[in-house]
Formats: structure tokens, C-alpha cells, sequence
């Protein structure tokens, strides 16, 4: 069913009756809906079918001349295509072609060099900074403050050859090996002290004598 048809049997729409009833109560009265034909979006090849159906619809023209298959064959393999034609000079210096209301291009214009303007040449400076002289002034002071004065020859440099104000080298006494003092060791002469003694008496063995019975039994 088309869209035309359908919008037609919907209900027409009629402005609200609330409207000159003031703003408050017209704002609680629900409105008619509106209906619009819906508007489908076609593709490409729907278009160029529609095109070709149209083309074919129409009647041919007295002008339009016939050409066969195999002569459109010969001119797409023999003729240059229009792509690769060159214009005349005259239609290639032209640019593209502007609107009508297209803006004026401005002349490009060699730039003029500004010495910019900035405030650091406005500026004083601050007081608290020392002038030149006055540093000149308190260095030469600083300098006669701390003069240099040279002390006096010391004989002890060549009375001593070369050995004033080096430490006194000191020969190390050689090492003495001592044997080592191990625990074991004082364990061992500790229990042969003992032993020498009689600290700690050795338990001598003795056999029991053998019983009668076992002779009997046998």
C-alpha cells in the first residue's frame, strides 16, 4: 500500500483546544500525532535501474544514429579516451573555475620585518643592585684586607733533607709465631693430669666363676 494511501486514512490533526485555555492547562492536554510518508532510502543500483527504465520508456529520438556492438568494440580499443586528452594552453592557465561569490584572493606580499615591541625595554632597574664602581670599591678594600705576606725561611727544611714536615717512620717489630691453644689440647692435658693422680681410678675387670648347673644340663 502506498504512503499516500495510508496517511490518508489516518486522522487529520487539529490543534489543541487548550491552547486559549491558559498556559497551565494547556500544557496537561496531550497533542494529536502528527503522521508523515515515510522517505526509504535507495541505493545505487535501485537509482540506476530506475534511470534505465525511464531511458527506456522514453521514445527514441530522430538525432540518435545506430551503432553496432562490433563497431563499439573497435572505438573502445582504437580511440584515446577523454581522460587522457590534453586541454589547450589557454583553458589550462585559467585555474579552476570560482564561484560567483567566491571571496578575493588577497596579493601575496613580501613580509616586512617588526622589531617587537617589548616591555622589558620599559623596565628600570631595581635599586638594590650594585653599580660597577661600588663593586670596584669593595673588591679593592676585600684585597687589602687579605694581603699577601710571605713567612720566613725555615732552616729545618735542608738541616733535615727533605724529611721537615713528613711523619716520623716508625720501624714494626717482627712478628713472634705463637703455637695455638686449641680446646682439644687442654682437654688431653687436663685428663692425663687426672690420671697421673689417681683422680679418677680405671675400673679393673674380673670374671665371674662359671655355675655348676651348666654342667648338669649338658
Amino acid at each position: 500500500e502506498s504512503p499516500g494511501k495510508f496517511s490518508r486514512k489516518l486522522r487529520s490533526y487539529n490543534a489543541p483546544a487548550a491552547q486559549n485555555k491558559g498556559p497551565l492547562k494547556a500544557a496537561h492536554q496531550p497533542t494529536t500525532t502528527q503522521p508523515k510518508p515515510f522517505k526509504f532510502q535507495q541505493t545505487a543500483a535501485q537509482t540506476a535501474d530506475k534511470e534505465n527504465s525511464s531511458a527506456a520508456s522514453r521514445p527514441p529520438t530522430a538525432a540518435a544514429k545506430y551503432v553496432s556492438a562490433a563497431e563499439h568494440l573497435r572505438k573502445f580499443h582504437s580511440a584515446t579516451p577523454d581522460r587522457f586528452r590534453t586541454l589547450p594552453r589557454s583553458e589550462l592557465n585559467k585555474g579552476p573555475i570560482q564561484p560567483k561569490n567566491a571571496p578575493v584572493k588577497a596579493v601575496a606580499r613580501v613580509t616586512i620585518p617588526v622589531t617587537p615591541k617589548l616591555s622589558s625595554k620599559t623596565r628600570t632597574p631595581p635599586t638594590t643592585v650594585e653599580s660597577q664602581a661600588a663593586k670596584a670599591e669593595k673588591e679593592a678594600e676585600e684585597m687589602k684586607l687579605h694581603q699577601f705576606k710571605a713567612k720566613k725561611f725555615d732552616p729545618r727544611i735542608v738541616s733535615e733533607n727533605g724529611s721537615y714536615g713528613l711523619p716520623k717512620r716508625t720501624t714494626p717489630k717482627t712478628t713472634v709465631p705463637v703455637p695455638l691453644r686449641l680446646q682439644t689440647s687442654k682437654r688431653c692435658e687436663s685428663r692425663a693430669g687426672k690420671d697421673s693422680h689417681g683422680m679418677t681410678p680405671v675400673k679393673q675387670f674380673r670374671a665371674q666363676p662359671i655355675p655348676d648347673d651348666m654342667f648338669d644340663h649338658a
